[in-house]
């Protein structure tokens, strides 16, 4: 319709320059054969025509077969007009056809689409069917896919996340077989005192004995526990930052007259210090490097605490012994739950295996670090990294 609009339009403004009294209708048919044009006077008569005659309306105009562009001219009228049913039949065969193929195209489309998604989904089907088929018991199955330019990556991806998920597992078991063998002896021995006691008659002093024999094994199966639970709980967040330098000073004063009565000598060295920690956290932790310190440490010997400030402003409290050491590929092992090291770490020196794991849990929640070194020439040192403090020190 635009384009008839257009070319009815451009007929009248090539023969709109003359006036009705000299507009030339043989010479117009001769330019556009294909239209018709009517010119009325300005009483709307017809002076003159070149084809069926039209009625004098302004603007364009589709009636019937018949399409009208009517328009002023100095003196009257000129309304053209041409042809509009063969534009007409045209669009009626193409409205034909196109619904002809919507049928078709529709189901090709949808078949193209749905062939195409089947295609790009069943990797993902074949890695669902193995995920399925996957025991929890096994170690060894891993998904696999021969695509490896889109899902290879996404499988890796997978079998990834299935190793770490084996490997905590395994971790998990191991420190429930661990935790019930360590639980699993003061019973025994405890069981073993309470069925020997009760075999005869004994006298007071013998069951004060057995008693005492008793609390001891009742500590340790307490400490365990204890332990097992500090490995386990979340941290709390921390509201106020504590001056490290005091509580580590307490924490070593709790610890002299035990380190005296094996002869090690026990010296600190202090900055003041201040970390986002709670000071029954640095507690703990002290606690345990410092009951591993004395148990690996020989008579005579020393264990020196240190505390300073980092350049970052970060904290840093380390405790070196002069033991026997540890092997470098244990460094990393020596944190893990219930783990000891052969010939060194056993029961006979009351070590649980608990309270490096414990530790590394406490100062990792905070934001710190905990690692094992060697001294040089002999010894362990553990170091301990706290991140500046993100509250403000409370001073008194």
């Amino acid at each position: 319709m635009s384009q008839k609009r257009s070319e009815l339009a451009a007929a009248f403004r090539s023969a709109s320059g003359d006036p009705v009294s000299r507009f030339d209708a043989s010479e117009f048919h001769e330019d556009h054969p294909r239209m018709a044009a009517t010119v009325f006077d300005k009483s709307g008569k017809v002076v003159a025509s070149t084809g069926p005659v039209a009625s004098d309306e302004l603007g364009f105009r589709i009636e019937g077969a018949t399409a009208y562009y009517g328009g002023t001219l100095v003196g009257g009228r000129l309304v053209l007009s041409t042809n509009w049913a063969d534009t007409e039949q045209g669009l009626q065969r193409l409205e034909l056809v196109l619904w002809s193929i919507w049928l078709p195209l529709s189901f090709l489309v949808g078949a193209s689409t749905w062939l195409a998604a089947l295609s790009v989904f069943r990797p993902l089907q074949r890695l669902s069917d193995q995920a399925a088929e996957i025991s929890g018991s096994s170690r060894d199955e891993r998904l696999a896919t021969t695509d490896r330019a889109e899902f290879g990556a996404f499988a890796e991806h997978l079998n990834g996340m299935l190793d770490r998920i084996r490997q905590s597992v395994h971790r998990e078991e191991k420190f429930a077989v661990d935790a019930a063998h360590e639980l699993r002896t003061p019973l025994a021995i405890m069981r073993t005192r309470v069925e020997t006691t009760l075999l005869r008659e004994r006298s007071s002093e013998e069951y004060i004995a057995s008693h005492k024999a008793l609390l001891g094994e009742i500590d340790r199966l307490t400490r365990i526990a204890l332990s097992l639970l500090q490995s386990t709980r979340a941290a709390d967040p921390v509201t106020e930052s504590t001056e490290l330098s005091s509580v580590v000073g307490e924490a070593v004063s709790g610890w002299t007259d035990r380190f005296a009565e094996h002869r090690v000598e026990l010296r600190h060295t202090l900055d003041v210090a201040y970390a986002s920690i709670e000071p029954a956290e640095v507690r703990i932790v002290l606690d345990n490097l410092l009951d591993n310190a004395l148990r690996f440490s020989d008579p005579d010997s020393q264990v020196d605490v240190k505390l300073r400030v980092t350049p970052d402003g970060g904290s840093l409290l380390t405790v070196e012994d002069e033991g026997p050491g540890i092997e470098t590929s244990l460094h990393e092992a020596v944190f893990e739950r219930l783990f000891r090291v052969d010939n060194h770490r056993n029961r006979s020196n009351g070590g649980s295996g608990i309270g490096l794991a414990v530790s590394r849990r406490i100062v990792e929640a905070r934001g710190g670090a905990l690692a094992c070194e060697n001294r040089d020439p002999r010894g362990a040192r553990f170091v301990c990294r706290l991140p500046r403090a993100e509250v403000e020190a409370t001073r008194t």
